[in-house]
């Protein structure tokens, strides 16, 4: 009961961070530092799917070291491709234990002894990866991961209510029958 009680508080406290802002990169920032306090880990990151190319970019980081971010930034990950890649081809959770000496990995954080990676869904579609990872050796349980899975839900659906409220904001400037901004 006590374990049950704690999982849904996490699950309250990351509702109530997602909810605080419709700025998507506040949200995924926020996210990722509940996630982490939530899970007793270092480190996270979002990668979301790019609607143009249906690759994975990194959106958001919190914790992980410079180059990690660099090397990440720059790589746009394919369906299969890397511990995101998976995950959004399977639309399952993946851990893995000592990571960066797994062939998988896209950037290697030498410190980075456990991750866990869960989908990112929104309107029955997965939109992204949420990555969270520990230099501690630890083992996710099957109730960490269902706690990141419902979090990766949540964290899904907060984002693309920011994307459509960014749209939103960008078509109400703009005319539809002309095209201009309005002033």
């Amino acid at each position: 009961v006590a374990a049950r009680t704690r999982e849904l508080e996490a699950l309250n406290g990351i509702a109530a961070t997602v909810s605080q802002s419709l700025d998507l990169k506040e949200v995924m920032h926020r996210a990722l530092e509940k996630v982490c306090q939530v899970t007793a880990t270092e480190w996270g990151s979002i990668h979301l799917l790019d609607d143009q190319t249906d690759e994975l970019v990194l959106a958001a980081s919190y914790g992980l070291p410079a180059p990690a971010v660099e090397t990440l930034r720059v790589a746009r990950l394919k369906r299969g491709q890397s511990f995101a890649g998976r995950v959004v081809e399977s639309g399952e959770p993946l851990v893995v234990e000592n990571p960066a000496t797994d062939p998988r990995a896209v950037a290697r954080i030498e410190e980075l002894e456990s991750l866990a990676v869960v989908p990112l869904r929104a309107r029955g579609k997965v939109v992204g990866t949420l990555g969270t990872g520990s230099a501690a050796r630890r083992h996710f349980t099957p109730e960490d991961v269902a706690l990141l899975r419902a979090i990766g839900h949540q964290v899904g659906v907060a984002i693309e209510n920011a994307r459509l409220y960014a749209e939103t904001q960008r078509l109400s400037l703009t005319d539809p029958l002309t095209g201009l901004r309005n002033r």
